[in-house]
């Protein structure tokens, strides 16, 4: 009976969700469904399983609050190691019944909105399974590309009507006026940003840049690199690449670091699976070449003599439109809860959070808001 607004209305609150199974194991697999809504809406999830016979509502009667509360906090097991000790057994040795019980683990990882938390959980699944961790992500990567490609097919582009079959004027200056405008009435698309964001990553995940601060009067140089910087900045600020494709190439990219791995731009794409690896290729190309200016005595400012705003640029923007799109839900959910009376303190006390950063974001980006 768990539906995907009462997990909404719970991640307000929270993003640890622990969901509570009795010993029923047939009742569990016909419910576990359940975990992939929640880990759809970008949750973390943890399960505890009570003793054979035992029920939250029974368990929590023998027992004082203490011991309910110790038993909940030792007891509790990511959804991962849950799963597959749940149904491990069902495949009795058997190779086929493993594979299909892998899958059916990947496919929920694939329902993981956040690329670097997917990362975290095919690792995980690598070392229960005794799986290479590169079949796990060549197998998400395939999921992830079906299940967009599906989404494509259920919500199909509106077919315009042709030049004045609807009245609409069919002189070319007005139709492409009326174009150019509905091309940047999109202000939460990020579609540019991410792609800016991982070229910049494959051109530069090793290199350093410097930010420099002012702090009363004093210029203070920090230098980070930027691969590091980028993962810190999406987990920090809880960003989440839409398109799947960028969002698998990021994922493996902060996997590699995460072992301590240097990253090196050949390595890298060389192991990528092959769509993935022409993405990569495409990203990294140019597609035009730079005069020889010097010889005209004319200075070309290059992007590596300038990487602080070339790193910068897209995840300020980014965080931009991520903050517009917030930002309009809570002013469409604001309008809902006041039109059915209810309470909108919270939510209010939201929207002047967002908007604050969204200023700051704005100034930077020397941009302005229009809602």
């Amino acid at each position: 009976a768990l539906t995907v607004e009462q997990i909404r209305l719970i991640g307000r609150y929270t993003r640890n969700i622990t969901v509570l199974y009795d010993g029923d194991a047939a009742g569990i697999k016909a419910s576990i469904r359940g975990i992939d809504l929640i880990l759809e809406e970008g949750m973390n999830v943890r399960v505890v399983l009570f003793p054979d016979g035992e029920d939250p509502d029974s368990y929590s009667k023998k027992v004082n609050i203490n011991e309910l509360k110790d038993f909940l906090k030792e007891q509790a097991v990511d959804f991962i190691s849950f799963k597959t000790k749940l149904l491990l057994n069902d495949t009795q040795g058997d190779p086929i019944k493993k594979a299909n019980l892998i899958r059916d683990i990947v496919e929920t990882i694939a329902r993981v909105p956040d690329a670097i938390a997917r990362a975290a959980y095919i690792r995980h699944t690598s070392d229960l399974m005794e799986m290479a961790e590169t079949v796990l992500i060549n197998e998400l990567n395939k999921i992830l590309r079906k299940n967009n490609k599906k989404a494509a097919e259920d919500f199909p582009p509106v077919q315009e009507p042709g030049p004045g079959e609807d009245g609409s004027p069919s002189d070319p200056l007005t139709l492409a006026l009326q174009e150019k405008e509905s091309l940047v009435v999109d202000e939460s698309d990020t579609e540019f940003q991410e792609r800016e964001l991982m070229r910049i990553i494959l051109t530069y995940g090793h290199s350093e840049f410097s930010i420099i601060t002012n702090d009363n009067g004093q210029e203070i140089e920090e230098k980070f690199n930027v691969g590091e910087f980028y993962i810190k900045q999406l987990l920090d600020d809880g960003i989440k690449l839409i398109n799947p494709e960028y969002a698998s190439l990021f994922a493996s990219f902060s996997l590699l670091l995460s072992k301590g791995t240097i990253f090196n731009q050949s390595d890298f794409i060389f192991n990528l699976d092959s769509e993935l690896k022409s993405i990569a290729i495409n990203l990294i190309s140019s597609k035009y070449q730079l005069a020889e200016w010097e010889k005209k005595q004319i200075e070309v400012k290059l992007e590596v003599n300038n990487l602080s705003n070339a790193v910068i640029d897209p995840i300020m923007y980014l965080k931009k439109k991520q903050l517009f799109k917030i930002g309009n839900e809570l002013r469409t959910e604001l309008k809902a809860r006041s039109e059915a009376g209810l309470p909108c303190e919270n939510l209010l006390t939201e929207i002047k959070m967002v908007d604050e950063v969204e200023n700051q974001v704005c100034r930077y980006t020397n941009t302005t808001i229009k809602r």
